[in-house]
């Protein structure tokens, strides 16, 4: 017990020390090695505990010199870490360390044993052969000896005669019994006593002189016995049988011994079989080389299939096959050489090769990415035998870590652009607001002036002009953001049309005029005497040019200049708008054209607008299947805008190609003599503004404030213009004109009444609604209550135009 637990003490002993050995090792090369292969250093340690103390104690090596590196040179020092890098190299060299001690172990029990086996069957042999050998003076000194017999018979008369030593081979007590055949064979094991006749009568009818036969014995003692019996056959002159001698011994040990190793070797196989099962089963891919040098390499299933190639090829890669393996090893896209591979490298390092990630690119044109280690195999005088490498397949969490990193870069620029958007909308709140409140503040002021006392006819005039130019900036501010709504919602309308660019132009520039004279710049058209025509929306086009013409005289400081050029190229008419003002920078420029974008957003900015011009003037010129462009060479350097257009397909000439006019605001107001008007608002101010412009047309006006008091009048009175709100209590104007053209057609009315809705709602949807329900045009508040004159003169002169509204397929639609 004391020698046991001696032993137990010595093998852990050993087991703690060199893991701490190893430990300190590895610390010692710290500074070399850093903390890239934090368990190279300690496979040495495992296999002198493993060879010196047994499985045991390579084990507990195994696991302290794991839970050392893991917290002291893995991941973050002094923590246990918890990554599954980290979790998947200490799992892999706590499973190498164990299968290493294992091994270890194994080798150096077995080799014991057959050594001690083989060397008692030696001594064993040796000494039968003495025996047998040993002259009939010797005999009676060799009998001294337990297990040693010789015994006598002569088949004539049947006699037995045998030594002492018989009697204690087949377990009776000496001299208790007579010597006889039948004596011996009671005492021998049935299934062998037939055997050893049929050997003995063989021999006889074979001629031979020897016989040698093993047999088993069950004495009085009950002590089952191996016993060997070299016999002797002596022959007269005729070959007859005269006698048979020879000599027993025991070889009970030897047969324990035969038995051992038969034992171990089924062991052995059995072991060999479960380490052949996990090296077929196992998921990791193992790869073992058959000698030192690497020349023969075998892998497990789950490596061949990683590799394509079958299992149990030769899946080395050297100089003299390297042409013949149908795969490829790949380092950061380069083919690695022979001795750069893993295994190859283990074994000219004479140390582990821990963490290595390698592209395989096999022969099917499949690539997979592998991580695993490679550490060489020493036998007991350290000399490398082997090799043995393990793999994981690590396509998949390479896949998924690109694209988390693919992730986690669109996050961040969406988050990016979200804070960018955020900020442009803070900012452009913030102008809209401003530019909102500006022009609503000079409104109030001017009027709270003139209610509360009387100026002189110069100053009313100034204050007239200051709130109508407020009014007029608001209703531009308004309808620039309604178009921006409209091409956000993708719901912006052409009615294209061929429309000549030179009498466009002239509008715009004449429009923005009196605003280029007020600072004294040069403004400047060069259309050209040739007529260039395009097809688009005649509005649409001239607010292009209008946009264009008022950015570049809002950022031209005074005495500057703005030119406008109207020129062809090639397949295109170019509207360039040059200006001598500010400029833009290298850094806004690419930026010049987007939505709620301005050089300057501070509160400190020079130049007023909401930013959205230019925006509206290239979604426009899109729509018209043309191009905007910007250039400028610097701040203070001035900028030019560049519109491409597509030329009108058909023949542009004057004859079929009649110029679209442009209405424009005037100061003469169309007659409308006699001419009945039903006005129709819930807003008082609105109806008497419109009696009021109507009368100075000389037209017959009549008002009404909601949907009944409007067709009671229109029953009796029956007007030929109504110029209806649409959003009203109770009834809007979509019912109002249903009802009107319903009565119309029950009375067959000849000549349909002219019906224009003016209402606040601009959205395309609203225009669609208001020609479904009858009325002939769509006008958005605020408007000059003149437009609104000329517009139903123009109605007037085309009222004999059919109507589709009033069309009674449609109507009913409607």
């Amino acid at each position: 017990m004391e020698t046991n637990e001696k032993s137990f003490i010595n093998r852990f002993g050993v087991a703690i020390l060199a893991a701490l050995t190893g430990f300190l090792i590895r610390s010692a090369l710290t500074p070399v090695l850093g903390s890239h292969v934090p368990f190279s250093t300690l496979y040495p340690t495992i296999v002198f505990s493993a060879l010196f103390g047994g499985f045991w104690a390579g084990t507990v090596t195994t696991l302290l010199s794991a839970l050392a590196a893991d917290y002291f040179f893995v991941g973050s020092r002094y923590s246990f870490s918890t990554t599954y890098e980290s979790l998947v190299q200490t799992f892999i060299f706590a499973a190498t360390g164990i299968l290493i001690s294992w091994v270890a172990s194994e080798r150096g029990r077995i080799q014991l044993r057959l050594q001690t086996v083989e060397t008692e069957a030696a001594r064993q042999k040796r000494e039968n052969k003495e025996a047998l050998r040993e002259s009939e003076e010797r005999a009676l000194l060799a009998q001294k000896y337990a297990g040693i017999g010789i015994w006598e018979w002569n088949p004539a008369n049947n006699e037995v005669d045998w030594s002492e030593g018989i009697f204690k081979l087949i377990g009776i007590r000496p001299h208790s019994v007579k010597p006889s055949l039948e004596t011996w064979e009671k005492r021998v094991f049935p299934e062998d006593l037939e055997r050893t006749h049929q050997n003995v009568l063989r021999a006889i009818e074979n001629g031979d002189n020897e016989t040698y036969n093993e047999f088993r014995v069950n004495g009085d003692d009950r002590k089952m016995r191996w016993i060997a019996s070299q016999g002797q056959i002596i022959r007269d002159e005729k070959n007859q049988i005269v006698k048979m001698r020879g000599v027993n011994y025991d070889i009970t040990d030897r047969k324990e011994s035969e038995l051992q190793i038969k034992n171990l070797n089924q062991e052995l196989n059995r072991r060999v079989q479960e380490l052949q099962t996990i090296f077929d089963i196992a998921p990791v891919g193992i790869a073992v080389a058959q000698d030192a040098s690497c020349n023969v390499i075998t892998a497990n299933p789950a490596l061949a299939e990683i590799l394509g190639v079958k299992s149990g090829d030769n899946i080395s890669i050297n100089s003299q096959n390297v042409e013949g393996v149908p795969y490829k090893h790949l380092k950061n896209g380069r083919e690695l050489m022979p001795d750069e591979l893993p295994m190859q490298r283990a074994v000219r390092e004479r140390k582990t090769i821990v963490g290595e990630e390698t592209d395989i690119l096999r022969a099917d044109g499949k690539t997979v990415t592998i991580y695993g280690y490679a550490a060489p195999v020493f036998d007991e005088h350290q000399t490398i035998i082997s090799c043995i490498a393990a793999h994981i397949d690590i396509s998949e969490r390479k896949k998924d870590e690109r694209e988390r990193q693919r992730q986690l870069a669109t996050e961040q620029l969406l988050r990016r652009e979200a804070e960018e958007a955020n900020r442009l909308k803070d900012e452009f709140l913030a102008t809209v607001s401003h530019e909102l409140r500006t022009p609503l503040n000079a409104i109030l002021g001017w009027v709270s002036m003139l209610r509360d006392g009387r100026f002189p006819e110069e100053t009313q005039m100034r204050a007239h002009e200051a709130i109508e130019r407020s009014a007029k900036s608001q209703s531009q501010l308004i309808e620039d953001l309604l178009d921006v709504s409209r091409i956000i919602s993708g719901k912006v309308r052409l009615e294209v049309e061929p429309v000549e660019l030179n009498s466009i132009i002239e509008n715009a520039v004449e429009t923005v005029r009196p605003a280029a004279d007020a600072k004294n710049i040069k403004l400047r058209a060069e259309t050209g005497t040739e007529s260039k025509f395009v097809s688009g929306d005649a509005d649409r086009l001239q607010q292009i040019v209008w946009n264009l013409l008022s950015n570049a005289i809002k950022f031209t400081a005074r005495n500057g200049t703005v030119e406008v050029l109207l020129r062809d190229a090639d397949f295109y008419t170019e509207i360039t708008v040059k200006d001598s003002g500010r400029g833009i920078s290298k850094e806004f420029l690419p930026f010049v054209f987007d939505r709620f974008r301005q050089a300057d957003g501070s509160i400190t900015r020079h130049f007023t607008g909401l930013g959205l011009g230019l925006a509206i003037v290239r979604h426009l010129v899109e729509l018209h299947g043309g191009t905007v462009s910007a250039e400028s060479d610097g701040e203070g350097k001035g900028a030019a805008f560049t519109v491409k257009l597509p030329i009108a397909t058909q023949a542009a000439n004057a004859e079929n190609l009649a110029p679209i006019a442009v209405h424009r605001s005037d100061s003469n107001y169309p007659a409308l003599d006699g001419v009945k008007v039903l006005v129709v608002d819930d807003e008082e101010d609105t109806r008497e503004i419109l009696k009021m412009t109507f009368e100075k047309s000389r037209a017959a006006v009549e008002i009404a404030a909601s949907v009944s008091e409007a067709l009671e009048i229109f029953k009796e009175w029956q007007p030929q213009v109504i110029v209806s709100d649409v959003g009203m209590p109770d009834e809007d104007g979509y019912s109002l004109m249903r009802k009107v053209r319903e009565w119309e057609r029950e009375n067959r009315h000849e000549t349909p009444v002219q019906a224009i809705a003016l209402t606040a709602y601009a959205h395309e949807k609203d225009r669609r609604n208001a020609l479904a329900a009858g009325f002939q045009k769509h006008i958005t508040k605020p408007v000059e209550p003149v437009e609104v004159s000329l517009l139903i003169a123009d109605l007037l002169v085309n009222e004999k135009t059919p109507n589709p509204a009033f069309d009674e397929q449609t109507v009913n639609s409607a």
